[in-house]
């Protein structure tokens, strides 16, 4: 009856039999197959341990330890073991025997010889599997190890250990020639379960022989898929091979299953594409696609300082790339695609590896990865909406919230001719209109572009220029408080420049945009009127002062007046005629007209 194996066993119950089979060893490889044993009548379940031993080489590890490259059944010359001093090898019996004892092949017919038994080299534990023989009558058991590649080589030493008692679980028979597998043994007894072999086994070398045998099976290769050079399978996708084996007594069917992939062929990066050897991307994330031309379950991984990615190939165009480029560029029904998704880069250069491998074969790629910042909040200063001026030079200047190795384009009314690559723009509008400005900013991650519709105005001159009255007489050390205002044109800057006669003066200029404390008088008329207050002090009579006006950038106004310092307070009189008149003289030039007004101030 079969037996399960066990994953595990307990301590064991009774004291441990060490039982050794020299004559189980075999004659060439061969995978252990399966084990076959009769037991006694058990009062209670024993364990079990079945046992491959070893030899041990000179480096103390077992002898081909690992399967060899080959198993064909090749033959073999054997060496025969060293024995212990005081012993010497017996082939009848596979084992050392003392120098004392018989050893011919009749040896383990003529009746039995105890003693000690001397294994000739150390044998170290290799294999074992783990049972449980339930209570019962005597009864035949069988474990089968199919699948287990128990590989045993000339030499192995098959053994067991038991928790049934010394001399318990096996049926040994009284003497030789009884039916059932025999075979003779070494035993040892232990309070445990021992790793190793013991150092000293006591041995029968006839009799009695137990009711143990084992089942190997040689193993014989044999091509399915033809003789090399193998042209191998031209699709891929996932194949099965079925096998029937058979001899005179039994017959089998085997199958089993395997994947033919395509090899990677054709790596290259597709998006984004590739300017003078690089690949430009944003510092704030962004993807690479990679494209085969053949390579079935390929994986791509992207491997940078600090980090790695991967991904699987698919054979879908990346929606990402049919946005860029509407004809996806397949180029063979074994092309595939692979979306890598790259992470916050620094600004700056990077160098980044790619390994795209399937079970067949592997590719590499090495990239330069330029980072850049994208483009954001573009606008031009000042703002080009505002009110200009024909005739009068305008400069632009760009500004961005973000972006980094930007290139700008000024292009007006979206004329080639009229485009122009620089930083600043200078122009000037030479005819009244209006105007189509736009402003592109672009690197190689992004591209931003705004635009501003320009009116362009003739310039409205200046005019109303006037000054608050002017003493004719002043005294030394007073202070004279002084008011000059003037119409202009709203995108026109002026300039209030006073001289005083006495080597004083005082200039103030005001800039556009005028904001809402600026009165404009007619809201039809792009013009404000802009008044400047001054304040001065004469420390010496005789000066005769002149009060400039206005001046303008386009245009000068200017207001004269003319007035006398004296040493002491007094009314100007003229005796024996009448008082002078002081004269103010007002003045304007703009854009090449003038303007001239006379007034006359009384004495007081």
């Amino acid at each position: 009856m079969p037996l399960a194996r066990q994953d595990g066993l307990s301590a064991p119950h009774e004291p441990v039999e060490v039982m050794v089979f020299p004559g189980l060893r075999l004659s060439r490889e061969a995978f252990l197959t399966t084990a076959e044993f009769g037991t006694q009548e058990l009062r209670r379940p024993a364990q079990l341990r079945l046992q491959v031993y070893r030899l041990l080489s000179t480096a103390g590890t077992p002898e081909n330890g690992s399967e060899p490259e080959s198993r064909s059944p090749d033959n073999r010359t054997q060496l025969v073991p060293a024995c212990m001093p005081g012993g010497r090898w017996c082939p009848g019996a596979n084992i050392c025997l003392p120098l004392d004892a018989s050893c011919h092949p009749q040896a383990c017919a003529n009746g039995c010889t105890s003693g000690p038994g001397l294994l000739g080299s150390p044998y170290a534990l290799w294999r074992e599997f783990l049972f449980s023989v339930p209570a019962g009558p005597p009864a035949q058991y069988s474990v089968t190890l199919h699948g287990q590649d128990v590989l045993m080589l000339p030499g192995d030493l098959v053994g067991l250990q038991h928790d049934a008692g010394p001399g318990a679980l096996l049926h040994c028979s009284p003497a030789p020639g009884h039916p059932g597998p025999q075979a003779p043994y070494l035993s040892a007894n232990a309070s445990s379960w021992l790793p190793h072999l013991p150092a000293q086994l006591e041995g029968t070398w006839a009799c009695p022989a137990c009711a143990l045998r084992l089942l190997a099976a040689t193993e014989q290769l044999t091509v399915l898929l033809g003789l090399r050079p193998n042209p191998g399978l031209r699709l891929p996708g996932r194949y099965e091979v079925r096998a029937e084996v058979g001899n005179g007594v039994s017959r089998h069917n085997l199958s089993c299953s395997f994947d033919v992939v395509s090899p990677v062929a054709g790596l290259r990066v597709i998006y984004p594409a590739p300017r003078d050897g690089r690949l430009y991307v944003p510092t704030n994330g962004s993807a690479s696609v990679l494209q085969v031309d053949s390579g079935a379950s390929a994986t791509a991984t992207a491997r940078w300082p600090g980090g790695s990615v991967s991904a699987r190939f698919e054979n879908a165009c990346p929606a990402l790339v049919a946005t860029f480029v509407p004809s996806c560029p397949w180029e063979t029904n074994d092309t595939l695609f692979s979306v890598v998704a790259l992470p916050w880069l620094g600004e700056g250069e990077h160098v980044m590896d790619v390994v795209v491998e399937n079970s067949a074969s592997r590719a590499n790629l090495s990239l330069r990865v330029t980072a850049e910042e994208p483009i954001c909040g573009l606008r031009a200063t000042p703002s080009p909406e505002a009110r200009v001026l024909q005739g009068v030079p305008v400069r632009y200047s760009p500004v961005v919230e973000a972006g980094s190795d930007m290139v700008f384009r000024w292009t007006i009314n979206d004329k080639q001719s009229l485009t122009f690559q620089n930083v600043v723009f200078n122009v000037i509008y030479q005819s009244a209109a209006v105007f189509k400005l736009s402003l592109t900013a672009s690197n190689h991650v992004s591209n931003v572009t705004v635009n501003y519709n320009i009116t362009v105005e003739r310039m409205n001159r200046m005019q109303g220029l006037r000054v608050s009255t002017v003493p004719a007489v002043l005294s030394p050390n007073a202070t004279l408080a002084l008011t000059a205002g003037v119409l202009v044109d709203s995108a026109v800057e002026v300039a209030f420049l006073w001289t005083f006669g006495d080597g004083e003066q005082a200039l103030h200029q005001f800039q556009p945009p005028y904001n809402e404390s600026f009165p404009v008088p007619d809201p039809s008329v792009a013009q404000v009127l802009v008044e400047h207050n001054v304040t001065h002090t004469y420390a010496a009579p005789g000066a005769d002062p002149q009060w400039p006006g206005a001046h303008c950038v386009l245009g000068v106004c200017v207001l004269q007046g003319t007035g006398r310092v004296r040493s002491e307070p007094q009314l100007l009189r003229v005796p024996g005629g009448p008082l002078p008149q002081l004269q103010q003289r007002l003045q304007a030039r703009a854009v090449g007209c003038t303007y001239v007004q006379q007034q006359d101030a009384g004495a007081g």
